[in-house]
């Protein structure tokens, strides 16, 4: 009778250890995919979207049947790194893997812009818009909303950001996102309104971000009266506002537009700013020889050029030489400007922070 149950009990045996060896594997393999995605919630905490796509792209290169979850955290990271076309291969995995999963359908939905289905994207945002949670819902309409403004759809963008204001006013970086689609609409007096409203409602440590955000904008659609305007009006609430006084300096001296100049004003927002850095920064001092240039003093144009030129680092020697030489010729400073292409000054005397 034990030589019968000898080769049962045998068997028996090796089927036990082959579902523990199983059992084993798939515990170690849910083990590292947990360790791997505590690791990525950490990135994301960081705003390091890179890494964590480097992260979860190795891995799945080592395990192509990962499960749905770590496509739909790769594809996020691809996303928000905005690597839409990657982006969108590993959220089509996700969302085959888990169709139910709506915050990955809808960024899904915002990476069909760059494969050439802008209908088809607008229902996928649509559908997932209507079944996530408030939170959720604000969130995704953020990043449709950048989506399009990456896939030049400011009409897109704009619609976005007005229905992120409508249920959340206080808003301020929606508000900003609105103000810039509208400017690029040519909507130039909404797009002023919005964006005041905006600093005024955003914190001291952000504001420096938004202005230099909103003048790329402007500099880039050639919006010079414009941003005269709206650097007025932070100045007279923030007189000490170096970096908008700047900013306010190189365009009231070198505007291609002669109504828009102010050569007075300019020489004396740029001294201001030079004698509070104690010139120390080539940028600022820079902005004044194109002021006094401006100003019809060739000579102090010079001196502040050379100035500018021995506190600037060496691989702007060439340029400072050359705007030296233009200035002992008498020429002003003006700003180039590629009207067609809207593409942002390219010879700003210093690269203030535009």
């Amino acid at each position: 009778m034990e030589l019968v149950w000898a080769p049962v009990a045998a068997g028996a045996l090796i089927l036990a250890l082959r579902a523990w060896r199983r059992y084993r594997a798939v515990g170690f393999r849910w083990g590292a995919q947990a360790n791997l995605l505590a690791e990525c919630s950490r990135l994301f905490e960081k705003k390091r979207y890179s890494d964590a796509a480097k992260l979860l792209s190795n891995y799945v290169d080592r395990h192509p049947k990962a499960s749905h979850v770590v496509y739909s955290r790769l594809g996020a990271a691809y996303f928000y790194s905005s690597r839409y076309k990657e982006a969108h291969r590993a959220l089509q995995i996700a969302v085959s893997g888990n169709p139910h999963d709506r915050w990955a359908e809808g960024l899904l939905g915002c990476t069909l812009r760059f494969v050439g289905d802008d209908m088809g994207a607008k229902a996928t945002v649509a559908r997932a818009l209507d079944e996530l949670s408030e939170e959720r819902r604000l969130t995704l309409l953020r990043w449709w909303a950048r989506a399009s403004e990456d896939a030049n759809d400011s009409e897109a963008a704009a619609a976005a950001y007005e229905k992120i204001l409508h249920e959340c006013p206080a808003d301020f970086r929606s508000a900003c996102g609105l103000a810039m689609s509208s400017l690029r609409l040519g909507r130039r007096v909404v797009a002023k309104e919005v964006f005041l409203k905006a600093l005024a409602a955003a914190p001291e440590m952000e504001r420096a971000r938004i202005l230099s955000s909103w003048s790329s904008v402007a500099w880039g659609h050639g919006e010079f009266s414009l941003l005269v305007e709206t650097y007025e009006c932070v100045l007279a609430q923030h007189a000490n506002d170096w970096s908008t006084l700047r900013r306010c300096a190189l365009v009231l001296a070198g505007a291609p537009d002669a109504s828009i100049r102010n050569a007075s004003r300019a020489v004396e927002y740029a001294t201001r700013v030079c004698e509070h850095e104690q010139w120390t920064d080539w940028r600022s001092v820079s902005v004044l020889a194109a002021a006094h240039a401006e100003n019809g003093d060739f000579q102090n144009a010079v001196k502040y050029a050379k100035l500018a030129g021995d506190l600037a680092p060496p691989e702007q020697a060439e340029e400072r030489k050359r705007r030296i030489d233009q200035y002992e010729r008498g020429e002003p400073y003006r700003i180039r400007y590629d009207q067609p292409t809207g593409r942002p000054p390219s010879n700003l005397p210093g690269e203030p922070e535009v």
